[in-house]
């Protein structure tokens, strides 16, 4: 029964203990010093016994002794001897005479002595007679102080005993309940029942102030609304973040392209469904995928430029490249890239959309501004072409009469076989802008593409516009002529076109520049190194501000409809 109380209330017992212990040493140590206190006031009081004796006794002893009364010393010395505590008494006379009784060898510890001269009034002075040495013993008070030390401590023993017990009564049948419910209710918090209150079986006494148990009970149940409070909000937050997490989930899973995450590692931390189906990959898989194995190799080396531009100087970049779908087929896309800082760590955000739609969709512009080019040329192209035909037939018919002049025939014929050649020139030159082709970038002398161009174009503008060409430069570039050439016929149509009415100068300068690290960054160049600058002017009319706004607007016109 024991143990299982010892087992069920430990600290109780252990603090029970500590104070029973702590009670028996006090008492232990207040008991000895009482002790030792009354053993020295003993010890004083046979002290003062002994000085009484001598008070009282040697003046009789001392005259005894001067009419050398033998029977009278021993029998005063023998009264003396019956108190209780002296257990010898020793007399030495002057003559050396010494009359002893008892025994006086005892343990000095526990023995108290006096000795006192004997002194006669003789002729008006003290004469010394003799000497008395009393020995008293302590054993008597000893005897007495351990039976009352006993007896004591055996009561307050008991007493300390019948404490204890009443004690752990009383903590068990007022206290111990209480503590085991309040341990049992808080054990059994949950998140559950945060909303039950600790109650203790006590009854209520009005006017009673609050104790230790009452203020246990209203802390732990201002921590429970404060832990249902914090819960809640916990879970409203948690609720609101999970709110957040989806719609971000859902934007980034509806924007019409890919969007991806990657940290400075170039590994994927963020992205969404397209970007996962455009690749072809799962999830597990998009985390050490690389997207640059995807970009086609004429590509790669312009798209890693451009991330490594984004992380060297956190400007957003935008780059068109290929990559290859999940059939093994090149489809364009427009790269968009952009730093974002955060945390201490650097990301960069990239967007991916599909212009294979856009790009078709330019195609077809393209040659909707080709077939307007060759309208526009129409005119003028077949003037020339009118020209040629007649120096054909021309030379042709001359030759019909010389038949017999084989030297002069030869030349007419010549003559007409060189103007059939400009005549293909033009042709070809005709269905080089007319012709449907996929974008193939080679290299190409700009100077001699913008020489045919303009020689093309001078067939179709008035003698009242004149061209100035300065072409300086016999350097390459790696482009695609179709566009190029489309580029400068349509510059150079909308400028003479701007000079219908007073004519004037269409300048086509092309020289070369040195881009240095210090000219960075400039407007469509991202390294330094030679580059060709081409340059398209007219004396015409010119735009105004609302017409220079919308330049880059791929179906704005300024011309009246069927004007081209």
């Amino acid at each position: 029964m024991s143990l299982r109380l010892l087992r069920q209330y430990p600290l109780f017992f252990r603090l029970v203990s500590a104070a029973l212990l702590f009670g028996l040493l006090a008492t232990t140590m207040v008991t000895g010093l009482q002790v030792w206190l009354t053993y020295r006031a003993s010890l004083a009081g046979i002290a003062r016994d002994l000085d009484r004796i001598r008070v009282s006794q040697s003046r009789t002893l001392a005259n005894s002794l001067w009419n050398f009364n033998n029977q009278a010393v021993e029998i005063q010395i023998n009264s003396m001897l019956q108190h209780p505590d002296i257990v010898a008494i020793s007399v030495e006379s002057e003559d050396g005479d010494v009359y002893r009784v008892g025994d006086p060898d005892i343990d000095k510890g526990r023995q108290v002595t006096r000795t006192f001269v004997l002194t006669k009034m003789f002729r008006d002075r003290q004469v010394r007679v003799g000497r008395v040495t009393l020995y008293a013993s302590t054993d008597r008070v000893r005897r007495e102080l351990w039976h009352r030390v006993s007896g004591s401590l055996l009561f307050q023993l008991g007493a300390m005993l019948v404490t204890g017990a009443f004690i752990l009564g009383l903590f068990l049948l007022r206290f111990n309940r209480h503590i085991n419910r309040i341990a049992e209710f808080t054990d059994s918090l949950e998140m559950s029942n945060l909303d039950r209150q600790l109650h203790l079986d006590r009854k209520e006494k009005p006017g009673r102030p609050p104790d230790e148990l009452d203020r246990i009970v209203s802390a732990l149940n201002k921590m429970r609304r404060r832990l249902r409070e914090g819960f809640e909000a916990r879970n409203q937050v948690e609720r609101q973040l999970q709110r957040e997490i989806e719609f971000t989930e859902g934007i980034i899973d509806s924007l019409p392209g890919i969007f991806v995450v990657f940290n400075e590692e170039m590994k994927m931390v963020r992205c969404n469904n397209r970007y996962l189906e455009a690749l072809g990959i799962g999830k597990e898989q998009a985390r050490d995928f690389r997207l640059a194995d995807r970009v086609v190799p004429g590509d790669r080396k312009k798209f890693m430029a451009a991330v490594e531009e984004i992380f060297t100087r956190g400007t957003p970049v935008c780059v068109e490249v290929e990559m290859i779908s999940v059939d093994d087929t090149p489809v364009p896309y427009l790269m968009t890239g952009s730093l974002l800082e955060l945390g201490g760590e650097r990301f960069l955000i990239g967007m991916g959309t599909d212009i294979s739609e856009r790009k078709a969709i330019e195609e077809q512009l393209r040659q909707s501004q080709k077939m307007e080019v060759m309208g526009t040329l129409a005119g003028g192209i077949a003037h020339d072409f009118n020209n040629i035909l007649t120096a054909i037939m021309g030379n042709l018919q001359l030759a019909q009469t010389v038949l017999h002049d084989r030297d002069r025939l030869a030349e007419y014929i010549q003559s007409g076989l060189d103007a059939s050649l400009r005549a293909k020139d033009l042709v070809a030159q005709i269905l080089f802008m007319s012709r449907r082709s996929r974008q193939e970038k080679r290299p190409l002398e700009l100077g001699l593409l913008l020489k045919e161009a303009l020689k093309l174009l001078r067939a179709s503008i008035p003698t009242t516009i004149t061209i100035r060409q300065e072409i300086d430069s016999d350097g390459k570039i790696l482009a695609d002529a179709a566009q190029i050439h489309q580029v400068v016929m349509n510059l150079c149509t909308n400028a003479y076109q701007a000079m219908l009415d007073k004519g004037g100068e269409l300048a086509v300068v092309l020289t070369e520049e040195e881009v240095r690290d210090e000219d960075l960054p400039r407007e469509g160049i991202s390294a330094p190194g030679r580059y060709l600058c081409l340059q398209i002017s007219d004396t015409g009319c010119g735009m105004d501000e609302a017409t220079l706004a919308m330049i880059f607007e791929p179906y704005f016109t300024t011309k009246e409809a069927g004007a081209g």
